[in-house]
This record gives C-alpha cells, structure tokens and sequence, in this order.
C-alpha cells in the first residue's frame, strides 16, 4: 500500500493495479500511526462527508472522527494491537461525519509497517442501515419479550425430547423457578407432586409429534409439591423448520383453578336460588291454594247456617214419617216394605252425617279435651260404628295410654275414615276380600290410630287434591271427609299420613302428640 503525494515520494506496495483497486474502492480504507493520517482513498473521505482525502489526511488526530464513547476503546484496540496482544479483528462502531451527524461502520483493523514504522490499516463499511436494522430487531425482540412475559398466559417452546427450550414469566411463576432453570428441562422434572399428571404431559407432547396437529390439551390438574391442587389446559402447536421437519412445540396454556372456583360458586349460588325461587313458589302457590282454600271456606260458612237449618227441618219430618209408616206396619210380614224403611232410614243417617260434617268443618271451635284412655275409647267407637257385614274386622290396640283429647272431635275423625273404608270396599267393582284393619300405638311421642283396607285405592290424579274441601271422588258427598279428619288432627297438634296402592288399598295414619303444647287447640 502507498501513501499520497501529500505524504510525501510514493512507495510501491503492490503495484499500480492494486493501487487502483484501493481508490477505486466501495469501502473506506485508512492507514495512521498514533492516530495521524497516513492515508486514505476517496471512499473513506466521502463516507466521513469530506471532499477529498487530502482533507481527511490534514486532520492532526483521527479520533475527532469517532463518538465520544469510542475514542477510549477504539485507543485501547490500537495499543494492544501494536502491542501484538489479541483484540477483534472486526468490530462495530459509532462515528461522526464532518458535520457532526453519527453513523455506523464496520472496522476491519490490522497492525502493518509503514515507511518503517508501525501502523494499523484499516477497512470501513458504512453498515448504518444494517445496524438500525438489528437495533430494531432487537426493540422488536426485547417487545416480543416484554408482551409475552406479560402475558396472563403460559408461553413455552420445547423441543423434540421435551426439553423446555424457552419459558416466559408466567410460567415461571407458576412454578415458582427461575427462568434459567427451565432450558433442558422436561416435565418430569417440574416441581409436580404426581408422577402421573407428569406423564400426562409428555403424553401430550407425543400426541403433537406423533400426529403433526394441534392439540387442545382438557384440564389438566396439577398437584404443587405442597398439596395444593390447581388446575390448567393448553394448546399445542408443532414448529416446522424452513424443509417443513418438526422440530419441536409451542405451547399456550392457563391457570384455571380460580375460574374454575368461581365457576362452582357461581353454579352453588345458581342452585342456591333456584331452590330459593322453587321454595318461594312452592309458598306461593300454597298461599293461592290457601287463599282459594279459605274463599270457598268462607262460602261453605255462609251457606252452613241456612243449608243446615232447611235441611235439618225435612230431615226430621222423613225421618219421622218413617218412623209412623214404621209403627203402622209393624207385623204386617211385608219384607219389602221392612226393606225401603231401612234403605230410608240409611239414607237419612247418611245425610244427617254430612251435615254434621259441614257443620264441624266450617264452625270447628275450641277443642273440648279430657283425659281419655285411648285403647277403651276407639274400642267403643269401633262398637258403635255401623260396620258393613261383608267387612271384615281386625282391631289391634296397643297404644295402653291416657291423653289429652276432644274425644268426640276425635271420634268423628276416625268415624269419617273408618266409612271411606266401609264404603270404597263395598262400592269396589271387583270385590276381593274386604278386611278393615284398625291398629294402635305410641311412636316416639305421638299416639298412631292407622285404619287400613283392602279397596280400591286411590287413583294418582286425585293424591294433589285428597284433602281439598269440598273435592271427592264419588258421587254423593260434600268432600268433607279427610279434609275433616286432617283439621281435627292438626287442631290436636298432629298430622294425617296417607299410603295407598291402586287395586291394593289405602292406609290412613292419624298422629297426634302425646303431650300437648300451648298452641294446640287454640
């Protein structure tokens, strides 16, 4: 390499040609000694901004010609390249053009013997857009790196072995590592309490290896080294090299364990007020029936007075006449005649009972109780409650106790069931045995009278309505029976308890307390 005709006789370095392709040169090429300009082509001065070398070979110092932040180390270089010590070859570097603007160059610097002393040359290439080019990728990857730590998300990266080959900070932080940690890591190796849930992880992976397909990974739990239990799902993705080999996953994944959590209480607090709304029109819909209940009471109450009285009135007369008709035909031997008095006389008990039955339904006032050995008393009930002939009778009266009752209120409620029974085993289409089957007992601290038959039973469309006022299923009768039979019972503190089976019968349970509280029979 030869110097300029500024610097003096030129000196042969390697001909002219190669002098030639020097100058004519894209790169900038220098050569100084202790930082004096010993000489540079046309390419190095227009890159520095200067209309010609002999400018730039004018300069006391080429280090006016690099950033502040250079000048030490770009010094440090050249003694120890002199010096023979190691230093980059090749290295970056800020600049300043001669209008003060900085740029970027690429330097190429090696130590040389010029005119007998030593010297580095040195090689330049504006490398500018490169650098910004890197600088922004690397803006770009420190963003990449900043959006994907930040997300709320696991983001991992693995390999074709399983091994982690890059984590972000959610991750991380799921499982409390340090993020170095992770490279070279496989699942088995996770602070994971279950060996199973990490199997269940690798399977994963070898399902997205072996199929080439994402795959959406279904909860997953994850029990923490301290027992604690959480909950994830992911989503993994096959990476393919440029040839299209798969070289590994990306993986996406979430902590559900309190979405999940949330999701129970929400479906608990759901349950909750469903059972709340079902409760309250349950409420609703017994506070109409009730409502409905007390408007036909009211009715029934305003109609008992009138009814009763013109009723009782003709009653007494048939019954009367039957009486006389009775007295006059006595010894006549008229059997038929014997037959429609005592159908007339039937029927007229029968009707008196049902206007009892109104009577006490709709005008039930304070109860009259007294002591009452309970066994004696339903016993001489059961004797003077006309019992079909055909109804067979079985009495078992084990209660052996003395409680505070209305004896006749009771007596009419037993009497209402002891008749359903007679009667819906009489009435039956298809007459089986009719057996009537009358059992006492003290259970825990209430007394059971349980009256079963063998009728018909009760039909399943009829078990919402059994104890409506006024509702029945046969064709005579007001509907009083067992709605009476249950306002006695509940006027005692009680409760009335049906069973039955169509075809097979039906057992009615009265139930009262043994001891009576304050409100009872109020």
């Amino acid at each position: 390499m030869a110097g300029s005709d500024a610097g003096g006789s030129e000196r042969s370095v390697a001909g002219d040609g190669f002098r030639q392709l020097i100058e004519n040169s894209v790169q900038g090429v220098l050569v100084h000694h202790g930082f004096a300009p010993l000489y540079v082509n046309g390419a190095l001065a227009r890159m520095f901004g200067f209309e010609s070398a002999e400018e730039v070979l004018a300069l006391p110092d080429l280090r006016v010609l690099l950033a502040p932040e250079e000048r030490e180390r770009v010094t440090e270089y050249h003694e120890r390249r002199i010096a023979g010590e190691a230093v980059p070859e090749r290295y970056e570097l800020r600049c300043l053009r001669q209008d003060g603007s900085a740029f970027w160059v690429e330097l190429i610097g090696s130590a040389v013997v010029w005119d007998g002393l030593p010297c580095i040359q040195g090689s330049l290439l504006d490398v500018t857009e490169r650098h910004s080019a890197q600088e922004q990728l690397r803006v770009n990857q420190r963003l990449l790196r900043t959006v994907i730590d930040n997300l709320p998300l696991f983001v991992f990266v693995k390999d074709l072995q399983s091994n982690y080959v890059m984590v972000n900070r959610t991750m991380t932080e799921f499982y409390e590592l340090p993020r170095e940690e992770f490279p070279n890591t496989t699942p088995l190796s996770l602070p994971i309490a279950s060996q199973e849930e990490k199997e269940m992880i690798l399977s994963d992976d070898r399902v997205v290896f072996e199929t080439l397909q994402p795959y959406i990974q279904p909860v997953v739990r994850v029990t923490m080294p301290d027992g604690t239990e959480t909950y994830r799902h992911s989503l993994k993705i096959p990476l393919f090299d440029d040839e299209g080999e798969v070289i590994g996953l990306l993986g996406v994944g979430q902590d559900i364990t309190e979405r999940l959590r949330l999701e129970r209480e929400l479906a608990r607090y759901q349950m909750d007020l469903e059972a709340q709304v079902e409760k309250r029109t349950r409420e609703l819909r017994a506070a109409e029936a009730e409502a409905h209940r007390n408007e036909r009471l009211a009715a029934l109450g305003q109609l008992t007075g009138s009814v009763s009285h013109e009723l009782r009135n003709p009653i007494g007369t048939i019954s009367a006449s039957i009486g006389l008709i009775r007295a006059r035909s006595d010894g006549s031997g008229d059997a038929r005649m014997e037959a429609l008095l005592e159908r007339a006389e039937r029927n007229v008990a029968r009707c008196v009972r049902l206007l009892d039955n109104l009577l006490s339904f709709s005008r039930m006032g304070e109860l009259a109780l007294a002591s009452t050995t309970i066994d004696e008393w339903l016993l001489e009930t059961l004797e003077d409650e006309p019992i079909p002939d055909e109804v067979e009778i079985q009495v078992d009266l084990g209660a052996d106790a003395v409680l505070e009752i209305d004896p006749e209120r009771m007596r009419q409620a037993v009497s209402n069931v002891l008749r359903n029974a007679c009667q819906a085993m009489v009435e039956r289409e298809t007459r089986g045995e009719t057996r009537l089957r009358v059992v006492t007992r003290i259970v825990g601290a209430e007394l059971s009278i349980r009256i079963s038959d063998t009728g018909p039973g009760i039909p399943p469309d009829a078990w919402d309505r059994i104890f409506e006022p006024l509702f029945s299923t046969r064709s005579f009768g007001f509907g009083l029976g067992l709605p009476l039979v249950k306002r006695i019972a509940e006027r005692h503190g009680g409760r009335v308890e049906l069973e039955s089976v169509v075809d097979e019968g039906t057992s009615v349970e009265i139930r009262v307390p043994t001891t009576r509280g304050e409100e009872d029979g109020a």
